[in-house]
């Protein structure tokens, strides 16, 4: 795994300016990578940063969507430096604000998956039933490999190897995981739904 040269609370530069990393998770390949480039489960792919920007490179204070995320950043540099001291000391409300600003807690990471269809002609409110109810045995948090084994219970008309980058007849799934949690290399997710059938 790529040493890690940031921390949490690090100053730093990313694409929307300046701001403190406030969150780091490692990213790794799982069953549901489809351009896998060769790596195998398991196998580290990049650092998310998760990052509360406090201006732009212009200078000018973020005061909404302050939490970003990145897969890359650079230590802050002399530019950044100099905004963040003139901030302190001429904005020190809106630093303070900055400083206790907390979204952390909603940020969600999105993993939308589609499946190829095995059949067209099938009950979509036993399907939509059938994942709430995979949903509710899960709860509270999970892996795709706990989805997984809890989807083999069911008779689905599509199979979770049939994992396609788009199209038609397709099934799409949409995973949730809050502050891009880890377990053992594995994102951990809270929540699953269809967001749409198409057929």
């Amino acid at each position: 795994m790529k040493e890690l040269n940031y921390e949490i609370g690090q100053w730093i530069a990313c694409s929307e300016g300046y701001g403190q990393i406030i969150f780091i998770r490692a990213y790794f390949v799982e069953d549901y990578e489809i351009d896998r480039k060769g790596r195998k489960n398991g196998e580290f792919i990049r650092y998310i940063y998760v990052i509360k920007i406090l201006c732009g490179f212009d200078g000018k204070i973020k005061k909404s969507n302050r939490i970003k995320i990145d897969t890359s950043c650079s230590p802050i540099d002399k530019k950044g430096l100099k905004y963040l001291e003139k901030i302190k000391i001429d904005q020190k409300d809106e630093y303070n604000k900055y400083i206790l600003y907390d979204e952390k807690n909603s940020l969600t990471d999105q993993l939308f998956l589609n499946y190829k269809l095995d059949v067209l002609e099938f009950d979509k409110d036993i399907v939509y039933n059938q994942i709430d109810e995979i949903l509710y045995n899960l709860h509270p948090s999970f892996t795709y490999k706990d989805f997984a084994n809890e989807f083999k219970k069911y008779e689905f008309p599509f199979k979770l190897e049939n994992l396609v980058s788009g199209g038609t007849n397709l099934i799409e799934l949409r995973f949730d995981s809050r502050l891009y949690k880890t377990k053992d290399k594995e994102a951990v997710f809270d929540h699953l739904r269809i967001i749409k059938i198409y057929n």
